[in-house]
């Protein structure tokens, strides 16, 4: 198969109707990613199914579908941090962010593309990659850049973005808390942190438990999972979220952190 850049196609070519653009190509250019919040979860996961089969099902205009040999590669160009999809454990992409050291250096840029069109420089290039030593670096072995972990963030779920929010603020909230129950003042405890709803709510509605016995050591900040959800629903109105999850997404969601853990069936243990 010949190497073949395909250059604008628009993020929509990976669930399109007709995919002819992507037959027999080695490697697909997407010059601008930036799919809805509701398109992403789709355009990542048929990316995913691009990336990983071995086959690729063709359906051209007025032309019986075929199956093709896949043997595509993506590049994807975008100027935003939330461009893709990427799950906690996704291994199938990379993120890099292209330097900025000839920002505007139009005398560079022309060198450049004069060298990548002159003779022999695809040879000369492909020839440096196959001398370059690996060492034990397999395939398998993602790169995980900066890059990659702030999209990943970007791109998180609500009810994941509302945890981290809790995580960051916690030991700021216990702090307070703890002044105030030294003091005698737990009528104050909604006063924390006004600036923000979600933190009132939080603040009144955590508090120190013993999971094991009754010493004062042992005591846990605790929260009921129906108290730290009505949080959550407070969290999205306070950032403008423009998808709330229901109880049951919120769970699920809250699962797959493996920083926390739940006991007794429905209490959040927060530290």
């Amino acid at each position: 198969f010949p190497v073949t850049i395909v250059k604008n196609v628009f993020l929509d070519f990976a669930s399109a109707a007709f995919n002819s653009q992507l037959k027999t190509r080695l490697l697909t250019i997407v010059e601008e990613v930036r799919p809805s919040v509701e398109a992403r979860r789709g355009v990542f996961d048929a990316l995913k199914t691009l990336c990983a089969d071995d086959k690729i099902l063709i359906n051209e205009k007025y032309v019986k579908q075929r199956d093709f040999e896949s043997f595509n590669n993506f590049i994807l160009h975008s100027n935003h941090d939330d461009s893709l999809q990427i799950e906690d454990k996704d291994k199938r992409f990379v993120v890099f962010k292209c330097a900025e050291d000839h920002l505007s250096d139009k005398d560079y840029f022309k060198r450049l593309s004069n060298a990548m069109e002159a003779d022999g420089i695809a040879d000369a290039f492909l020839s440096d990659i196959y001398r370059m030593d690996f060492g034990d670096l397999t395939i398998k072995d993602s790169p995980e850049t900066q890059q990659y972990v702030e999209m990943k963030e970007e791109c998180a779920s609500g009810p994941k973005r509302f945890y981290q929010d809790v995580v960051n603020s916690f030991s700021n909230i216990v702090s307070a808390l703890e002044v105030d129950l030294d003091a005698g003042e737990d009528e104050d405890r909604h006063d924390i942190y006004a600036q923000q709803k979600w933190i009132q709510d939080l603040s009144g509605h955590i508090v120190q438990k013993a999971l094991s016995n009754n010493t004062k050591d042992d005591k846990k900040w605790v929260i009921l999972r129906t108290k730290l959800f009505s949080v959550y629903e407070q969290w999205s109105d306070d950032c403008g979220e423009r998808f709330k999850s229901k109880f049951s997404k919120f769970k699920k969601e809250l699962s797959d952190v493996k920083t926390h853990r739940f006991t007794m069936g429905d209490t959040y243990v927060l530290s």
